[in-house]
């Protein structure tokens, strides 16, 4: 179960298109298209329906491919 604040943070973590680089490899796009399908469920379920902890953790195991990747300035 998560509250409305909860829901926010999922949407607001469920993101991973600015750590793509240009060209993407069809895993990339896999996991974009993955992601795509969480935050369209977030956004379509009401927040007590949804797992926030499992939440996390499917979108967690997105990103930490990428965020490894990303070079700050």
């Amino acid at each position: 179960m998560a509250t409305y604040p909860e829901k926010d943070v999922l949407l607001e973590i469920a993101c991973v298109g600015y750590l793509m680089p240009e060209e993407l490899t069809d895993e990339m796009e896999a996991d974009l298209k993955k992601m795509g399908e969480i935050r369209w469920e977030i956004l379509c379920t009401e927040p007590e329906n949804i797992d926030y902890e499992a939440t996390v953790k499917k979108i967690k195991e997105i990103k930490s491919k990428y965020e490894k990747k990303v070079v700050r300035l």
